[in-house]
């Protein structure tokens, strides 16, 4: 009798620490799947357009989404394509401009916008 009250009570136990450590890797498995998603890549960037400016004294621009204009003092050789969609962070810029078609700004990050 004690053996098989034994065996029942290690059967039990046995199902449960198997119960737990499934409940557990499953547990695991959800965060690993939430950690798949795709984080956004642009969080701080904002979505704009090089222009190519016909304005005396302005060459390149660059238009925010809202249609505010940027007049940027770095912006680098790869980027000068009209027509071309970017994502952009950037600050202000202290100085006086010849173009004064825009908001003159140092561009400090740029990368290429994929097609969406």
């Amino acid at each position: 009798m004690k053996n098989k009250l034994k065996n029942i009570t290690l059967t039990i136990i046995g199902l449960v620490l198997l119960a737990t450590m499934q409940s557990c890797f499953l547990f695991v498995k959800k965060k690993i799947e939430t950690l798949k998603e795709p984080v956004p890549l642009h969080i701080g960037y904002t979505k704009a357009t090089i222009i190519n400016s016909t304005i005396d004294g302005c060459l390149w621009m660059i238009q925010l989404e809202d249609g505010k204009m940027l007049e940027p003092v770095n912006l680098k050789d790869e980027f000068k394509k009209e027509g071309l969609k970017v994502w952009i962070q950037y600050k202000h810029y202290e100085n006086y401009s010849f173009c004064m078609a825009g908001e003159m700004v140092t561009v400090t990050a740029m990368e290429i916008r994929e097609l969406e």
